[in-house]
């Protein structure tokens, strides 16, 4: 039997991107007494919003989009109450250059030939196109590819596909995806993407897009956190070497008192 705590455990989380905040939430809700230390002034890492300087308007820092597959992500978002923020589309629109459409959704079919019917009618690619990301699908449906090294962009080179399928077809679904150009990608990533968003099923390829800055997305995690007797630190730089610090806190002495044997790390103020 587990010995119950005789006071409450203290953890410290650097990093207030996406991971480091569902991290800290889940410790929080195991009852954990949590300290998020982030060094930017905001939360959200590479999903943050910053103010455009000449027209004063809230600009997100990338493209950031989910998938009905990222269960993890939307049980995070269903923690933080804001589901209720994300937008979701039942198919994709595909643009061209001139402004005519190709939407891509499920149709009767059962699953992975739900989205057959529209790929096949998509106007943005040839057949030469379509039987090329059509073959690369099938090398991609039996299992996911062990990691070589090797990126997705070449990956894709070698299984011959044309620059249009990687332009209008794979770059459109990954990069909004992994926020990740393909030849940044590793193979295993790109490939449990369209396993889970294309082949596995009709909701598991839903587009969610969020309907507010992803500062305030994101910035709900900080309410969360402290509501469960937890903190947040910003403007806290963290890097390898020794402690060095101004504000006392109790986690401080805490990560101090272990540096010399599992925490290499600084912290400046």
């Amino acid at each position: 039997m587990t010995k119950p705590w005789t006071q409450t455990p203290t953890v410290a989380v650097v990093g207030g991107g996406l991971a480091g905040l569902a991290t800290a939430c889940a410790l929080a809700d195991s009852g954990l007494q949590v300290t998020v230390f982030e060094r930017r002034p905001y939360l959200g890492g590479r999903a943050s919003s910053y103010q455009h300087p000449s027209t004063g308007e809230v600009v997100d820092n990338c493209q950031h989009v989910l998938l009905g597959c990222c269960t993890n992500l939307i049980d995070f978002y269903q923690r933080l109450n804001v589901e209720d923020k994300i937008r979701w589309f039942d198919s994709l629109t595909f643009l061209e250059p001139g402004g005519r459409a190709s939407v891509i959704g499920a149709s009767f079919l059962p699953a992975p030939l739900h989205t057959a019917p529209a790929f096949l009618r998509a106007s943005c690619l040839n057949l030469v196109d379509k039987l090329a990301i059509a073959g690369a699908m099938s090398a991609l449906a039996p299992l996911t590819p062990k990691d070589t090294g090797e990126n997705f962009l070449a990956w894709l080179r070698r299984h011959g596909q044309t620059d249009r399928a990687i332009e209008r077809f794979w770059k459109t679904i990954l990069v909004s995806a992994l926020n990740e150009d393909v030849d940044r990608v590793s193979v295993p990533y790109a490939a449990q993407v369209v396993r889970e968003s294309f082949l596995k099923s009709a909701n598991a390829g839903r587009m969610g897009v969020p309907t507010v800055p992803l500062t305030e997305l994101y910035g709900a995690a900080e309410g969360y956190v402290r509501a469960r007797n937890g903190e947040v630190l910003y403007r806290a730089t963290m890097k390898s070497g020794s402690f060095n610090y101004k504000m006392q806190h109790p986690l401080l002495k805490l990560l101090k008192q272990y540096n010399a044997s599992w925490i290499p790390i600084e912290l400046r103020w």
